[in-house]
């Protein structure tokens, strides 16, 4: 199943995890979070390689509409075989 981008107007529920486009004047970085509807923001958790701009690595980002462009749903997880 190949997955598409959905623009940043049409919404995910929710909470629903997600990885998102965020991009800047620094470049455009993929991350997993999701959109929290009552504060109209994406949200992540930093992952290593935004401690090199300044983030705490464990701090909860919130990026604002316009510098998220595309989402789409994380993929099924692999079935691990134990």
């Amino acid at each position: 199943m190949k997955m598409k981008w959905v623009s940043s107007e049409d919404k995910p529920e929710p909470l629903e995890p997600v990885i998102f486009i965020f991009k800047d004047k620094y470049g455009i970085y993929p991350l997993i979070g999701w959109w929290d509807e009552l504060n109209k923001e994406w949200v992540c958790y930093s992952i290593g390689f935004l401690t090199s701009c300044g983030f705490d690595h464990s701090s909860e980002l919130r990026f604002k509409d316009r510098y998220v462009n595309y989402w789409m749903p994380m993929p099924e997880l692999p079935k691990v075989i134990m």
